[in-house]
């Protein structure tokens, strides 16, 4: 990710998180997919790019054996804190989930929110999978969620800004603003989103950053083929948080056979 300061105080890492945090209106309903399409799997469990820890909490609720994997340092920071305050444990490792190997076999290992798509080179991809396939006791399972941005895509001609979210902290009496810009590549089938986030105190800018995302989507077909050339035998998918014919996240499960 590229980091530019756009004016007046450069915004931390440590804000945006607040940012996510206030920001974050769907985490409940993910969380409650998630335990319960968990419920059908086995632990012990990893869930890559764990965020703030929201569905790992309530899998340690529940007595699920779960660690998570997260590449930013101020989740890692909060999840840690979150599971503390609530007397849970949970093995966290703070790396780039891409290139990651665990120290350790799991039954199963989710990787919710499309976050896959943060992977934008194929052969780095494939090799991720590769290695979550190695991480995998036999008969062990795999779950990804990815998206595509059809409704982005269908609009790609407008290049103007568009506001994302605006959240209001009660803490600070301070506004956050998030509004993005975002360009297509479909030969490689890559999304450049310019990401800008302000704090705004009293109506006046008090604080900015412009963030480059890039992200890579996977088609149903292909994501099959690259779960199959990791070694997986047996592989579904199905269609999840449908919001429209143009908004949806598809769910892949592969098998580790053997």
């Amino acid at each position: 990710m590229t980091n530019q300061m756009i004016k007046n105080q450069y915004l931390s890492d440590e804000k945006l998180s607040q940012w996510y945090l206030l920001s974050d209106t769907e985490s409940s309903v993910m969380a409650d997919f998630y335990i319960k399409e968990l419920s059908n799997f086995s632990s012990p469990m990893l869930e890559v790019n764990c965020g703030n820890g929201v569905i790992l909490r309530e899998l340690l609720k529940r007595d699920i054996v779960c660690d998570g994997v997260e590449g930013s340092a101020d989740q890692i920071k909060i999840c840690k804190e979150n599971l503390e305050s609530q007397g849970l444990t949970a093995l966290l490792y703070n790396d780039d989930f891409s290139d990651f190997i665990p120290q350790q076999k799991y039954n199963t290992i989710f990787i919710p929110r499309g976050t896959f798509s943060m992977i934008t080179d194929y052969k780095h991809a494939q090799r991720c999978l590769c290695n979550f396939f190695s991480a995998l006791e036999n008969g062990g399972s795999l779950l990804i969620e990815t998206f595509v941005p059809w409704k982005g895509i269908s609009s790609s001609l407008d290049k103007n800004w568009k506001i994302g979210k605006t959240v209001f902290n009660a803490d600070t009496n301070q506004t956050f603003v998030y509004s993005h810009c975002d360009s297509f590549d479909f030969d490689e089938q890559v999304c450049t989103s310019l990401a800008k986030y302000e704090l705004f105190d009293e109506g006046r800018l008090v604080e900015s950053r412009l963030d480059t995302i890039l992200s890579r989507w996977y088609g149903c077909n292909e994501m099959k083929l690259m779960l199959k050339n990791a070694g997986f035998d047996k592989i579904d998918n199905k269609q999840i948080f449908v919001k429209n014919s143009l908004e949806y996240s598809t769910l892949f499960v592969a098998i580790k056979i053997s």
